[in-house]
């Protein structure tokens, strides 16, 4: 993992890939997975009113099974800043 990195470029090699990264580094393996980031889009759901108070960012707070605070409210995905791609 290169983590808040800018890639430059990705080239195709015999081994797999090369990806030059801004400041220089150049990263080689067999596959380059790049993601971007993603913003909760959570504001404006009402979740305050039902007892829910978003986590910095626009997450929504959840336990290891999805459940909010709020009886019988549940979120996964991306809204809960859990695993995120």
């Amino acid at each position: 993992l290169v983590k808040n990195a800018r890639a430059e470029s990705v080239t195709r090699t015999d081994e797999g890939v090369a990806v030059k990264i801004a400041d220089g580094r150049v990263v080689e393996g067999s596959h380059a997975l790049m993601t971007v980031g993603s913003v909760p889009n959570t504001a404006g759901l009402g979740l305050d009113r039902v007892g829910v108070e978003l986590k910095p960012g626009g997450y929504i707070p959840v336990d290891r099974v999805s459940r909010t605070p709020a009886a019988g409210v549940y979120a996964a995905g991306d809204c809960t800043g859990l695993l995120p791609l």
